[in-house]
């Protein structure tokens, strides 16, 4: 059974055969997603906390939002409140030792991926034997984009007999400001 499947009979039990007045339920951003905030949770009184995602960051940290990196330039805690979250409190921290990590382990995935697009591209390039056509390219190029799961972190450019390819320098340092610096936490109360 899945996680979002379980949390109703799950406060039911806490509820009622423990009679618990006061519930916190604490899951991650798949098991306590707004629907079940605002179908199960909130209906119920009970409290949360769990994980914003990524694309909630970046509208959090839009310019002038309430959510800068300069928050963390003295301790690594920070509440915030958004009107976009009426009566939440949504608390960031900041690990510089896993932001870190996680950078690290992103620069070698895209140089991996860099390498396996480059004998694509030599591929196409050579002279006997090239891999020709946009459609036979593109399964190619995909094979390789969907297996590491950084496609939106390069450009490309496919035709007939040409395979282009560049990183998106733009899109990795969002998501280095999103992912590998602050953790999100978000709750109600």
């Amino acid at each position: 059974t899945g996680d979002p499947d379980t949390v109703g009979s799950a406060l039911d039990r806490l509820q009622e055969d423990f009679g618990l007045e006061r519930v916190t339920m604490v899951g991650d951003r798949g098991m306590i997603t707004d629907a079940r905030i605002e179908e199960e949770l909130r209906p119920r009184g009970v409290d949360w906390i769990t994980a914003l995602r990524a694309p909630t960051i970046r509208k959090l940290m839009k310019e002038g939002g309430p959510l800068q990196l300069s928050l963390f330039d003295q301790q690594d805690l920070a509440e915030i409140r958004s009107p976009d979250f009426p009566g939440e409190r949504l608390i960031a921290c900041r690990n510089p030792l896993l932001a870190e990590d996680r950078a690290r382990k992103r620069e070698e995935l895209l140089e991996v991926t860099e390498r396996k697009l480059a004998k694509v591209r030599a591929r196409v390039e050579r002279e006997r034997r090239s891999l020709r056509g946009e459609d036979a390219i593109g399964v190619e190029v995909g094979k390789v984009l969907g297996a590491s799961k950084v496609a939106k972190h390069f450009r490309y450019e496919i035709t007939e007999g040409r395979f282009t390819f560049e990183r998106d320098r733009e899109a990795i340092e969002t998501e280095a400001a999103t992912r590998t610096s602050p953790r999100w936490r978000r709750r109600f109360g």
